[in-house]
């Protein structure tokens, strides 16, 4: 398995269902959305940018089965539909801690001219740019001021993690004012940009939103290259960076 390249769709390989991909799928570059005016009387027309269109892309799968499995194609392709209709995360074994995020999935008709055999194409249409999966965030203990390094391609939208150190706290990131009100010392407050969400990690796994506990409207993105952090009443903070690729 290892002379392959397999896909890994939330966290399964494809190859647990005995499929391969035919060949690495192209994936094209984020083509960002634009509108072009001309203007009588101008040296060049008006150029206004705007956000990046998703990616379509296609994985073709080839399906064998063991023969003394005894397992038809036809049967497997059920729990394989199954496992695809569902998928959130899109993984490439040769290229780790790198996935894209899918947005819908098509699943073409599939060719089955033997029992055991089969393959047909899977259309993606994922979110624009690559994000770069950090398994560890960089941690701050008792943070106050300091400079944090994000080599993206674009502003990307972090994960952070707040451990205030009284009921009130802040962190400016480059001049903008993100402050919370209400909340329990000593207790994680996870600020999610990519969700847009505002919670807490219970013990019993259960999630507690705490939204209303955040007193600005917006949620924070980091820039390409340096950005500054000023922090009041947290005892740590933790980012994900999750930058673009």
């Amino acid at each position: 398995m290892t002379d392959c390249i397999h896909s890994i769709i939330d966290g399964f390989p494809d190859y647990l269902h005995k499929l391969a991909l035919a060949e690495r799928p192209t994936i094209p570059s984020p083509k960002r959305q634009r509108v072009e005016t001309s203007v009588l009387g101008r040296l060049g027309g008006l150029v206004q940018d705007y956000s990046f269109e998703d990616m379509s892309f296609t994985l073709h799968y080839n399906y064998l089965e063991d023969v003394e499995d005894h397992q038809a194609f036809k049967q497997s392709f059920y729990i394989m539909r199954h496992w695809l209709n569902y998928a959130k995360k899109l993984e490439f074994s040769d290229d780790p801690n790198v996935y894209y995020v899918i947005q819908t999935i098509d699943i073409g008709d599939a060719e089955n001219d033997i029992v055991e055999w089969g393959e047909f194409d899977v259309n993606i249409t994922a979110k624009p740019f690559a994000r770069v999966q950090e398994d560890v965030p960089i941690t701050v203990d008792k943070p106050q001021s300091f400079n944090l390094l994000n080599n993206s391609l674009e502003e990307s939208f972090p994960k952070i993690i707040i451990t205030p150190s009284a009921t009130s706290c802040q962190f400016i990131l480059n001049d903008y004012v993100f402050s919370f009100e209400g909340l329990v010392a000593g207790t994680d407050v996870v600020i999610d940009s990519d969700l847009m969400l505002c919670y807490e990690e219970q013990s019993d796994g259960d999630i507690l939103d705490r939204s209303n506990k955040m007193k600005t409207m917006q949620y924070p993105t980091l820039q390409v290259d340096i950005n500054h952090f000023n922090c009041t009443g947290l005892s740590k903070i933790q980012i994900y960076r999750n930058g673009l690729r």
